[in-house]
């Protein structure tokens, strides 16, 4: 299956270092948390920022390498999203099969907020997190896209 010309694999490899990125972040909150640190140092370091900043990354690569347009934004954007809410629900996953503790299953980060069920929490990060979070992102990522392209004709892209 392509889109606009780019294969899946074509689209993963332009976002390969971003998912790398992605996966840092998470593994950092990890150890944040379970070093014992503060909230609010765990909160800064957060997946979901990480996902917006890695989105803009992936449009502005799109727009000055000439690489596609926003159906590639909108495939991208959900393939950094997915892969930031299987993180989480593993992550959930595994709190709730080996009984250790980590900031994905604290009250404060679990869905609903205040606590839940861990089954709850991972149907709510891959329904409605993932759905909404795709959504926001693709359409914030066409956005920017539009703004790109309006605002620097000349830069190299595909019409």
């Amino acid at each position: 299956m392509k889109i606009n010309g780019k294969t899946i694999s074509q689209h993963l490899g332009l976002i390969a270092p971003y998912l790398g990125l992605l996966s840092v972040i998470w593994l950092l909150r990890l150890v944040a948390y379970a070093a014992g640190l503060p909230m609010q140092w765990v909160t800064a370091v957060s997946l979901s920022v990480a996902m917006v900043v890695c989105t803009v990354l992936a449009v502005v690569q799109i727009h000055l390498g000439e690489w596609g347009s926003y159906s590639n934004v909108v495939l991208l954007a959900f393939f950094l999203n997915v892969w930031t809410q299987l993180q989480i629900s593993l992550t959930v996953l595994f709190s709730m099969v080996t009984g250790i503790d980590t900031v994905y299953n604290h009250p404060s980060f679990t869905i609903p907020p205040g606590g839940g069920e861990p089954w709850t929490h991972i149907y709510g990060q891959m329904t409605f997190v993932l759905g909404f979070g795709t959504l926001f992102a693709s359409a914030s990522g066409c956005l920017l896209l539009f703004l790109l392209r309006l605002l620097l004709p000349n830069s190299p892209r595909d019409s």
